[in-house]
């Protein structure tokens, strides 16, 4: 099996991963006005615009950073060593998990229980309370860090299967991983995995982000985390996936709309029965699809780096961690004003835009302590 040993930085996955985070904040803006999805504020109204387009993300966009994540832990693993690999997770998951959690999420959670009539006061008097119970009993959650504490799990109990593979690439005992990306029909078997652990977990589990009953979740993410990181160890993946990136394409708007279509037509009951098992499955093979056509995609076309990249991959961090700080305060101020909901929708998106590049440039970017607390990499002072 052919590997490469000088692993080279994809510029496309870059790019995915800074498209994936900036549709983020559009995202959670629009949850704001559906009755899906966990938001900290609710405005109570149901625009139909807006949960389709985020019934369209869902299938891919945090799949596909579980995905890219487990790529780049092959580019991390190529230029340290497992030690340095744990204390830079430590330093890029761990402490921005903790720090966010204790700062960022306890403000929204706040904002949250003011909105709602659950607490009179201010922070200061609040913060005592953020930790009384876990959400929604409670006030305690880790909102938008549940990413991080997943990614950090995987990077943990993967890393002894990582170094297995790293280390036995070359010999016949990992010769049958390769097949996956040396035939387009190959290509899709690890959708069979997806098809069948969303199945079996998806009606017991549907996916309240805890990590520690979550069994659905943690198959679907920790899969393509791992699969991330065995696309990355061979050389035919990227050629292989990008010269059939239509055909991913076809088939994910083909399974993405008998989705739709079911859940139009059809009141499914959720639990271990064969029609909803089986359509939980096809949200398994939709979500791999819609991966593979990504990456497929991005390798083919947006493989190149220029100015702007440099810029993102170091700004799209920060960004996750703190955009849902200002769409909560505005959401919060615009619940009482009789605007058109689109109006509040495109300034709270541009707002928070603005907000986090300038908070990123203020303070992030240039204060040595800033920069550890979000996970970015401290420059060493000169002597």
């Amino acid at each position: 099996m052919e590997t490469d040993k000088t692993v080279q930085r994809q510029y496309y996955m870059d790019w995915l991963r800074f498209i994936c985070i900036a549709l983020i904040i559009p995202f959670h803006a629009f949850v704001t006005h559906t009755f899906d999805g966990i938001t900290y504020i609710k405005a109570g109204d149901n625009n139909s615009y807006f949960s389709v387009f985020n019934a369209f993300l869902r299938f891919w966009f945090m799949p596909l950073l579980f995905f890219i994540s487990g790529s780049s832990s092959l580019f991390a693993l190529t230029i340290r060593n497992h030690r340095q690999y744990l204390k830079q997770r430590l330093a890029k998951l761990l402490v921005p998990l903790i720090f966010g959690t204790l700062t960022i999420v306890s403000i929204q959670s706040y904002i949250r229980a003011i909105s709602t009539n659950r607490f009179k006061g201010n922070f200061f008097e609040f913060y005592p309370h953020f930790f009384n119970s876990p959400y929604p009993h409670g006030n305690f959650d880790w909102g938008q860090f549940w990413f991080l504490a997943y990614l950090f799990t995987f990077s943990l109990l993967l890393l002894p299967v990582f170094l297995y593979f790293k280390n036995k690439s070359e010999k016949k005992n990992a010769k049958f991983l390769s097949k996956i990306f040396n035939h387009r029909i190959w290509m899709y078997v690890p959708a069979l995995y997806f098809i069948i652990t969303q199945a079996l977990l998806r009606p017991g589990w549907p996916g309240f982000v805890n990590l520690y009953n979550d069994w659905a979740n943690v198959a679907l993410y920790g899969g393509l985390f791992f699969f991330g990181y065995i696309f990355s160890l061979h050389q035919n993946a990227k050629n292989i996936v990008s010269k059939n990136w239509f055909i991913s394409l076809a088939l994910a708007i083909l399974s993405a709309s008998a989705i739709f279509f079911i859940e139009q037509k059809f009141h499914l009951t959720p639990g271990y029965n064969i029609e909803y098992m089986a359509f939980k499955g096809l949200h398994g093979l939709n979500t791999y699809l819609w991966v593979i056509f990504f990456i497929g995609f991005g390798g083919k076309f947006i493989n190149k780096s220029n100015s702007f990249l440099n810029y993102v991959r170091n700004f799209s961090f920060p960004l996750y961690m703190i955009h849902l700080i200002p769409i909560t305060i505005l959401d919060y101020y615009f619940l009482s004003l009789t605007i058109s909901v689109y109006l509040k929708v495109s300034i709270v998106i541009i707002t928070t835009y603005i907000f986090s590049l300038f908070f990123y440039e203020l303070f992030i970017k240039r204060i040595t302590i800033m920069r550890f607390l979000f996970g970015l990499k401290v420059k060493k002072k000169e002597t």
